[in-house]
């Protein structure tokens, strides 16, 4: 019958666009901006996804496509680039170089000019330390609150600054690719781990580089080219496109391709080979992002973000298979020693020892290694140092009879003040636990200083910890003075960072003025109070 047989012309053809990929995925949600979307980025805390647009502002939305809030407008023309840290910050930066930091609730906490253009980057590391790169070839690194900790300049050309492991501190590491394709691997202090020369693919003009590294090789992108390599770097294959590529996507042992036309293709990283299935989804302008529950992210050229739920059977298709056989090409990759640590390892016992002159000089020596700036192995055993001695003492006592001999207030509190300023997410979880147990006063002011001036509390666990140190009478408001106004400060700090006024930041003012501190402190903690309430 006519309609028998159109019916089965249309089954066939149905099942031709369904196996060769070029039935395309409808988007689950799509939410308008208001200019072209040029960078992504997905919360950990909360199910939201952020789009940077070429309006200058940060929208942020719902994974369910409910838009959230808007971040005022930058003051200039923005960058493709945006990177969320460990505590929900998001890293932006402008094309004149201003690096700028938004909170979860997208306000502005802090901007700072960088020697240059900022031309890679910014990476974010587990503890909160941002690196970028400069117009200069130069790597600069800075703690969540902007301040800088540590630079190390490079006399070749950077094409790509790439992390690997953003989730886990003690494996983080930084890859810098360089325009004659040294890829090299460094810890989160700058040293350099290894090296492998890589034979890049050719590129008309300069354009973003594109980087996928799995267990069993690499995938590099550029423009229209794409070539992957085994895990020595040795070249496998060269892969040409039609369009130049907009991102790649690594997950479950596949690499997900998509180019500026919007055609979304899938790499097998363990098979090590193109598959044939591919997807028109939408022209892109940002490179897309991918969350765990399998939604693809594309913000689109026409102002809008896309959410693509990909199948499940293609994403963990590769999951457990086995690699494929390797080329046997000769190995280019250069494995070297970890560089040694020039200065003289510090250790808690050491610090237990030491008599207080000995103390003494090893903190000015901390000092003037954390002011050179120019090493981040320098850096890394000055914070390392410095924890040791803010808790001499205290989290270390060593006694003769019942009697204290290693009771160095002084000390302690010169060491925390310099966490305050050159400490990081770590340094917080530190002066949390110090704060338990320090009872000299002068130390204690100086420890809510320190956390005020680090500010960031995304948990609300620090909050909640003040409190607590507070209503136990740790923290003694009413027999020292000087604790209540750091209090109020640091509370007040700590909340406009984090975008959240908590309920045990307001019961920690309220605690202030219901004390018998003195009036002017009572109207203090109140008139803070009042401003939480004007800024939900």
């Amino acid at each position: 019958m006519p309609g028998g047989r159109s019916r089965g012309a249309l089954s066939v053809i149905f099942l031709f666009f369904v196996l060769t990929g070029l039935w395309g995925l409808d988007p689950q949600w799509k939410q308008p901006t208001g200019g072209r979307v040029i960078a992504l980025a997905q919360a950990r805390r909360y199910p939201w996804v952020y789009a940077l647009a070429e309006d200058r502002r940060i929208h942020a939305n719902r994974v369910d496509g409910r838009s959230i809030w808007k971040s005022a407008i930058f003051p200039e023309r923005m960058q493709a680039s945006m990177v969320r840290g460990p505590d929900e910050s998001l890293y932006v930066h402008s094309a004149s170089g201003v690096l700028y930091a938004v909170n979860p609730a997208g306000r502005i906490v802090w901007e700072v000019e960088s020697s240059g253009q900022i031309n890679h980057g910014p990476v974010v590391s587990p503890t909160g330390v941002i690196y970028y790169v400069n117009s200069d070839s130069k790597l600069i690194v800075r703690n969540h609150v902007g301040r800088l900790l540590w630079q190390q300049a490079y006399d070749k050309s950077i094409i790509g600054l790439f992390a690997a492991n953003r989730d886990e501190p003690l494996m983080f590491r930084l890859r810098l690719l360089f325009d004659d394709g040294d890829l090299i691997t460094l810890d989160s202090s700058g040293r350099k781990l290894y090296s492998m020369r890589l034979d890049l693919p050719p590129a008309a003009k300069e354009g973003p580089v594109f980087l996928c590294i799995a267990d069993s090789g690499m995938l590099v992108g550029r423009e229209r080219r794409m070539r992957s390599y085994n895990e020595d770097g040795a070249p496998i294959s060269t892969y040409i496109f039609d369009s130049p590529l907009s991102g790649l996507v690594y997950t479950a042992g596949s690499c997900f391709i998509l180019d500026k036309k919007g055609l979304l293709m899938v790499y097998d990283t363990f098979r090590q080979r193109m598959l044939d299935t591919s997807w028109p989804l939408v022209k892109p302008a940002a490179e897309p992002i991918l969350n765990e529950k399998n939604s693809f992210f594309v913000g689109g050229s026409d102002w809008v973000v896309y959410s693509f739920q990909l199948p499940e059977s293609l994403v963990w298709s590769n999951r457990g298979k086995g690699l494929s056989p390797q080329s046997k090409k000769k190995s280019q990759s250069t494995k070297e020693p970890p560089q040694e640590d020039a200065g003289e390892i510090i250790t808690a016992e050491l610090i237990s020892q030491a008599g207080r002159d000995d103390l003494i000089m090893v903190l000015e020596r901390t000092i003037t290694e954390l002011r050179k700036k120019n090493e981040g192995l320098s850096y890394e055993r000055g914070i390392k140092t410095l924890e040791l001695l803010a808790g001499v003492g205290v989290l270390n006592p060593r006694r003769e009879g019942r009697r204290l001999i290693n009771d160095y207030p002084e000390i302690r509190r010169r060491a925390v003040d310099l966490l305050g300023l050159y400490g990081d997410l770590h340094s917080i979880d530190f002066l949390t636990r110090l704060a338990r147990y320090e009872w000299d006063s002068r130390v204690q002011t100086s420890v809510i200083q320190a956390l005020g001036n680090l500010r960031s509390d995304p948990d609300g666990n620090l909050a909640r910890e003040l409190l607590s140190l507070t209503k136990k009478r740790v923290f003694d408001i009413e027999e020292n003075p000087a604790l209540s106004p750091v209090l109020i400060s640091s509370i007040d700090r700590i909340s406009r960072y984090s975008g959240v006024v908590r309920s045990t930041a307001a019961e920690l003012l309220k605690e202030i003025y219901y004390s018998g501190v003195s009036r002017d402190l009572r109207l203090q903690a109140i008139e803070t109070l009042r401003s939480f309430n004007q800024r939900k």
